[in-house]
């Protein structure tokens, strides 16, 4: 049986929500448009105030340590965000939290 992104989400999510900084996880890329393949990985795009570097790793790290067969990409969308990625998140993302 092929695991899907629902699959994951319980688990990803549960981690997203022990960080109180974090005001918005959007899904982006290939996995939001439905366009992905076998082994896409996710990609998401998290939003608040205090994501500083040290938390981000913090998030990395506890997404790693689920050993997901998919690899997760972890960006902070903020003002230094290029434009064309806020603007291609803002377009596709869907709201995870």
């Amino acid at each position: 049986m092929q695991n899907t992104i629902h699959d994951y989400q319980r688990a990803i999510r549960n981690i997203l929500q022990q960080y109180p900084q974090i005001s918005r996880a959007l899904l982006f890329g290939s996995r939001a448009k439905g366009t992905h393949r076998q082994g896409s990985d996710i990609d998401l795009a998290l939003v608040g105030s205090g994501l500083d570097h040290h938390t981000m790793l913090s998030i990395q790290q506890q997404l790693d340590d689920l050993l997901l067969p998919v690899k997760i990409d972890l960006i902070r969308l903020d003002d230094n965000t290029k434009p064309e990625l806020a603007e291609h998140i803002r377009r596709v993302g869907v709201d995870w939290l």
